[in-house]
């Protein structure tokens, strides 16, 4: 194996698994400390977002905590997710012609299609609410569709918390005022 090409690889991992400390323990972790929330908790919050999405809010909720203090953890981890799954494709789009290749016949799909490709990026807000879309995936479609990075986290972290809100507010019955 190329040392060049190693190095690429261990670059590319050691960026991913970064943004997953950081952004799954590190931040949630310190905001726990700084609102005097045990860290075991923090963790299972954690873990619970990564297993069961934005559904973990019940679990949130379950275990007392403020609504606030979920939606601020949910929203790093989910950052933090989105961030690593985008810097994981890369990693698969500079090691395979396979990926590479329908990358490419993506964006030529893409430009003929020229409302998908200038409004196609709003459909994250609504993304990761469906349940077999969901936060993971939505990001896979943003990045083979080459959606503007930014504009893709913007709108991928309003739908997030869009359906975080929605899922607390279901809880707490708020939303039988409307119903």
């Amino acid at each position: 194996m190329n040392p060049d090409h190693l190095f690429t690889l261990l670059r590319q991992a050691s960026k991913v698994v970064l943004i997953v400390v950081i952004f799954t323990l590190l931040f949630p972790l310190l905001l726990g400390f700084v609102l005097s929330v045990p860290s075991s908790v923090v963790l299972g919050l954690v873990s619970s977002t990564f297993i069961l999405q934005a559904n973990a809010v019940f679990v949130g909720v379950a275990m007392g905590l403020h609504p606030a203090m979920i939606i601020a953890v949910m929203t790093i981890f989910e950052v933090g997710a989105v961030l690593a799954i985008f810097e994981t494709c890369d990693t698969f789009a500079m090691e395979s012609a396979r990926v590479r290749a329908m990358l490419e016949k993506t964006e030529k799909k893409m430009q003929t299609m020229k409302y998908l490709s200038k409004y196609g990026v709003y459909t994250l807000l609504f993304l990761p609410a469906l349940p077999i879309i969901g936060l993971y995936s939505s990001v896979v479609i943003a990045w083979i569709t080459r959606w503007d990075r930014r504009l893709s986290l913007l709108f991928i972290t309003l739908g997030w918390i869009g359906m975080c809100l929605f899922l607390l507010f279901m809880k707490f019955g708020v939303l039988m005022i409307f119903l």
